[in-house]
């Protein structure tokens, strides 16, 4: 990398060269260990929404950064940690979202960005992450039967799945 970039252009030539090559060496890696089971992340903390869909394995996160021509297949290691989520949106815009855990353990709206990194208009984020966060909690399809039958997930102080809550010292949920 230069060590001063004299355009934006210049800089986004970098990024974008770093992006390809991060993702080169990650498919060096993944075909190394083609005979292991496919690695999935931890639960998202938000089901999503017919157009806002989790990214739910490394291998689509990876692919999603492809399709976008961004990088966002390098924060597989934040996601398998639970430190952040991402979503695919395909609807109304096309564009990848992130949300991440805040220093006061609560989900936040992060990036909401289109292909090549261009930023969704400021009032349709909005709009798209008060989608996300009112989707209710993710629930695996294994559970999807459970819950037809009238099992609902029970809510836990360290469930970091969708910290939404702050529990009171009797243990009473008190909305944040």
């Amino acid at each position: 990398c230069p060590e001063r970039f004299s355009s934006l252009r210049q800089l986004e030539a970098v990024h974008d060269d770093l992006s390809r090559q991060e993702e080169r060496q990650w498919e060096r890696e993944r075909l190394t260990r083609q005979n292991e089971p496919p690695t999935s992340f931890p639960y998202p903390p938000y089901a999503g929404t017919e157009n806002i869909l989790p990214i739910l394995t490394p291998d689509d996160l990876h692919a999603e950064g492809r399709e976008m021509g961004h990088c966002v297949g390098v924060y597989d290691e934040r996601v398998a940690r639970g430190q952040c989520f991402i979503y695919r949106v395909t609807s109304p815009v096309r564009a990848t979202m992130e949300i991440f855990l805040s220093a006061r353990n609560r989900w936040s709206p992060g990036q909401l960005l289109q292909a090549r990194n261009k930023p969704v208009p400021g009032p349709l984020a909005i709009q798209l992450f008060g989608q996300l966060f009112a989707s209710g909690k993710y629930v695996p399809e294994e559970k999807v039967e459970l819950m037809e039958e009238g099992w609902t997930p029970e809510a836990h102080k360290n469930d970091r799945q969708m910290n939404l809550f702050d529990l009171d010292p009797q243990g009473e949920l008190v909305p944040f």
